[in-house]
């Protein structure tokens, strides 16, 4: 899937970016093995420093 992002480049031609059944997969499988080791230091986890 070949996506076109509303963009220009110099030269006046779009940029586009494509996602392929895999990359999204790899993605995915990151994203599970990494979702309960990730937390945010406490500097940026309470309202008054966000």
């Amino acid at each position: 899937m070949t996506t076109r992002l509303p963009l220009l480049a110099s030269d006046g031609e779009a940029f586009w970016f494509s996602q392929t059944p895999g990359l999204l997969q790899g993605l995915h499988q990151i994203d599970r093995q990494v979702d309960a080791s990730v937390v945010a230091p406490e500097a940026v986890d309470t309202r008054s420093t966000r």
